[in-house]
């Protein structure tokens, strides 16, 4: 068992940033040992009865087995009982009305505990992965809010590695469960006005010049970055962008006129057509079609017509060159993983059961939807290739996924391989990329 003495020098600052803060932003890089650095904090206000009972709020996967694993594994957190509000709502309840120090469950059953009366005895919250609550809209972020404004919580710590995957906008919600926006603003209009102009035609929202830098120093008191390349001496990474295989002939025939017109025509049949109703609706279609087969419902993801195989033949390169490895396989759309799974024999699709498999070494191709495990899986075991089928345009899961491979543990440099067809790949990918230099600015920043 793990004693305290053997917590790395910048997890003992990391504690002290927490107790010393009563709201704390904790931007912290994957493997940093965010879990154990804010249950050590956890247990040290309570010692002291600054809180006694606190609620941690985190994915699905995470809230399952991470949060009570770390607390086995270390003998100064011995004394802190933990309920899993997980399952039915009447499973949930009794954990709820359970006597415990700690109680933690996923961020989808957010609205359901803030109307549970039990829910008023909680003075912290630790929100892991508070990126989740990035949309001022969302229901989970209304129903915390009316928490915040009523000053229930005496501590609040927001954990994090991609603060602002999208843009700044991202920040005002989770600042907001920090201080009720004493330093963006107390509404989302105010803190625009401050430092967004609206683009023409009131399509969204640009930054103004020097917003980032008047950013940061409003929220540099609370705020801790720490970044994993800068901590850990983690193997090295490997980055291949394949465009060796391009839309050409028919294909990009067929692509462009689909881009311009908004109907793709396939077949002799008078219905053998798709049509996209919008240029939301044809992004996704063209993006659909670079992965090779296309949705012919916009509404039911079931039925698909397959126009090439052109990203299996350039993975059966990747095959080939390492012969022998396990690799890991992402995928966007539900055809890509039909498709492979009926190409491959020895390809596997991920669940609960395949993680322990994979790590073992059983398992030569796994096939992972980046929504499904970004968050709380170890897969550093079982290989170092991560293959991207399609690019995605989410900056979040595709560093989080990207880390369950690239994390202590893993002994070999890492191999990361994304397939890109041109058109709109490319700007999905040019996109997602510049979103990840943003935030890297931002990080570095507030270190």
């Amino acid at each position: 068992m793990l004693k305290k003495s053997n917590l790395y020098d910048y997890q003992k600052k990391s504690v002290k940033f927490i107790l010393k803060n009563k709201s704390a932003f904790m931007l912290l890089g994957l493997s940093l040992g965010k879990t154990i650095i804010s249950l050590t904090a956890i247990a040290k206000l309570i010692k002291k009865k600054k809180v006694k009972k606190v609620l941690i709020l985190a994915p699905l996967r995470v809230a399952q087995s991470v949060w009570d694993k770390e607390l086995s594994n270390w003998e100064h957190l011995q004394d802190l009982t933990l309920s899993k509000m997980l399952g039915t709502p009447k499973k949930r309840l009794e954990a709820l009305n359970s006597d415990s120090d700690i109680y933690i469950t996923n961020i989808e059953n957010t609205v359901w505990l803030f109307k549970q009366k039990e829910s008023s005895k909680f003075d912290m919250i630790v929100i892991d992965e508070s990126s989740t609550f990035k949309s001022y809209k969302s229901a989970r972020f209304k129903a915390l809010k009316k928490l915040i404004d009523l000053d229930q919580f005496k501590r609040k710590v927001l954990l994090t590695g991609t603060p602002a995957s999208k843009d700044i906008q991202d920040l005002f919600p989770q600042l907001y469960i920090l201080d009720k926006g004493e330093r963006l603003g107390r509404f989302i209009t105010h803190f625009r006005n401050r430092y967004m102009s609206e683009n023409r035609y009131g399509f969204g929202y640009t930054e103004k010049k020097d917003s980032r830098k008047k950013i940061f120093k409003k929220i540099q008191d609370v705020t801790l970055s720490l970044r994993t390349e800068d901590l850990l001496d983690l193997p090295r990474k490997v980055y291949n962008i394949l465009e060796t295989v391009t839309l050409q002939g028919d294909l990009l025939k067929q692509y462009k006129v689909f881009e311009k017109e908004f109907i793709l025509e396939y077949g002799e049949d008078i219905d053998d057509s798709i049509v996209a109703s919008t240029k939301v609706a044809l992004n996704m279609k063209l993006a659909q079609f670079c992965s090779g087969a296309i949705y012919k419902d916009t509404n039911i993801n079931t039925d698909y017509e397959v126009f090439h195989e052109l990203k299996f033949d350039v993975f059966d390169e990747i095959l080939e060159q390492h012969e022998g490895e396990n690799i890991l396989l992402a995928y966007n759309f539900k055809h890509e993983l039909d498709r492979i799974l009926k190409r491959y024999p020895q390809a596997v699709a991920f669940n609960d059961k395949s993680v322990d498999e994979w790590n073992g070494g059983k398992i030569k191709i796994l096939c992972i939807h980046p929504a499904s495990a970004s968050h709380g899986i170890n897969l550093q075991h079982g290989g170092r290739i991560l293959v991207w089928l399609s690019p995605t345009y989410d900056l979040e899961r595709h560093l989080q996924l990207e880390g369950r491979i690239s994390r202590i543990g893993q002994k070999h440099t890492t191999l990361y391989y994304n397939i890109v067809l041109g058109g709109i790949e490319r700007e999905i990918a040019k996109k997602r990329n510049k979103k990840d230099v943003k935030q890297v600015k931002l990080l570095k920043k507030l270190r």
